[in-house]
């Protein structure tokens, strides 16, 4: 959309409908992201509020806020069909690619393609996730070896504890959460949908990838 809040509204009036799907967790509905874990936990700390900071420096602030208390959870996760078990920092399903200000957690996810997209990082210790935080903002993270890409239409995730998530920026709580997608069930007008492309500077990530991993 145009910055321009007269250009956006005169988009909005001349722009073509388009379908993209909706979301639902558990019995809410969202378009964009739920966060678990870690990234529900900088959430509930970014709507505690930082009044000088928003976008991606209060997200930025609230994660170093967050490194020094969080504790890693064991979590089942099943992906249409496809269980894991680990002890996570994160996981990230999503309809879009980014969140948190334009972290792009999911590059390659489409708003209307049918699918979440997936994002599941195992437990990191705090030099590894300082590491691994330049890797998230183009989205160069999901090279990692402690990190794995999913995409699936049924997800079920469970805790024997609650933990903190966000969905679309608000934080909740629970111990089990089942996504169900419907494609293309909502209609918006004025905004494009883009398609993802392939990152250019890929091959520059090496050095950075190594690194992070050697502090595992």
């Amino acid at each position: 959309m145009p910055p321009d809040p007269v250009a956006a509204v005169h988009q909005i009036m001349r722009g073509e409908i388009q379908k993209i799907d909706l979301c639902r967790v558990n019995q809410r509905y969202f378009v964009s992201s739920v966060g678990v874990g870690f990234d529900g936990e900088v959430a509930f700390h970014v709507n505690q509020g930082f009044r000088r900071f928003r976008g991606k420096a209060a997200y930025l602030c609230s994660v170093f806020k967050t490194l020094f208390s969080y504790q890693s959870r064991r979590i089942k996760l099943n992906v249409d069909g496809l269980v894991m078990e680990f002890n996570s920092l994160l996981v990230a399903v999503t309809n879009s690619p980014t969140y948190g200000g334009g972290f792009k957690i999911n590059p390659e996810a489409l708003v209307n393609d049918g699918f979440f997209d997936v994002c599941t990082a195992q437990h990191m210790r705090i030099p590894e996730i300082i590491c691994c935080l330049p890797l998230l903002m183009p989205g160069w993270h999901r090279n990692l070896k402690k990190v794995r890409m999913l995409k699936g239409r049924q997800i079920i995730l469970e805790s024997d504890r609650p933990f903190y998530y966000q969905l679309d920026g608000e934080v909740l709580t629970d111990k089990t959460l089942r996504f169900t997608i419907f494609p293309q069930a909502l209609l918006f007008k004025g905004a494009k949908v883009e398609p993802t492309s392939a990152d250019p500077l890929a091959e520059d990530v090496s050095p950075r990838i190594k690194e992070a991993e050697a502090l595992a």
